[in-house]
Formats: structure tokens, C-alpha cells, sequence
């Protein structure tokens, strides 16, 4: 039962629900996936505005942050490429779980410069395929 309530639109939440908070959130995770970051930060702000305390909106808003932070990470390697900076890219895209993107940027800093220990290091951290 709770979770067809949570499964309304947000157009449809009631502001008294207090599941609304919990469903905004959600909406945002699914923004969040389908790469719209701008409907998916209005939504955790919305479930936080209402519940300043939600977890989930906290967590789903730092996760969002990184993935943004990759984003732009990956378009400046690509402009001006640096095994440091390939270093810190597979890093951020390991702690979101992303972890072939991880080794890919991981063996990209290994091309560039062989002695990157970061990045050898990462490698052999990551599981494997």
C-alpha cells in the first residue's frame, strides 16, 4: 500500500501527505537516472523543503553532485588530458558505482604516463570482469 502512494505524480501530491516528502525524492532518483539533473534537484529540494531530515534526499542530492562533478571532470580530460586528471575522474566514477567507466579512465592515466602508482593501485582494487 505505501508503495502506491508513492508512486503518485508529483502533481498530484497533497502538501499535508506525509508521504510526499518520501515521493519527491523518489522522483528525483528517477530524473536523477534518466539524466534530467535539473527536475531531479528541484525534487530532492522539494522532499527536503518538506522534511528537512529525509536521508534519501540528502543522499540522492550528493550523488547527484558527483555525477555532475563527472561531467565535468570527463569534458575537461577530454579537452586537456592528464593522468592526474584521468586519476581523479575514474575515482569519482568508482564511488557512484560506475566501475568500467572507472577502469577505462583508470588505464587512460596508464597511457599517458605508466608510473601513475594511483592508478595502478585503483585498478587492482576494482572487481573484476
Amino acid at each position: 500500500m505505501r508503495s502506491n502512494a508513492r508512486k503518485k505524480t508529483a502533481t498530484q501530491l497533497d502538501p499535508g501527505d506525509a508521504l510526499a516528502p518520501l515521493a519527491y525524492s523518489d522522483i528525483g532518483k528517477i530524473y536523477r537516472e534518466l539524466g534530467d539533473h535539473p527536475r531531479a534537484r528541484a525534487s530532492y529540494q522539494e522532499a527536503l523543503r518538506r522534511r528537512p531530515d529525509l536521508e534519501s534526499a540528502f543522499a540522492g542530492l550528493g550523488v547527484l553532485e558527483m555525477y555532475e562533478a563527472i561531467s565535468r571532470l570527463a569534458t575537461s580530460v577530454a579537452a586537456h588530458p592528464t593522468a592526474d586528471g584521468y586519476v581523479q575522474l575514474g575515482q569519482l566514477q568508482q564511488q557512484v558505482g560506475r566501475v568500467e567507466d572507472a577502469r577505462g579512465a583508470y588505464n587512460r592515466a596508464l597511457l599517458l604516463n605508466p608510473k601513475v602508482e594511483a592508478a595502478r593501485l585503483a585498478l587492482s582494487t576494482l572487481p573484476q570482469r
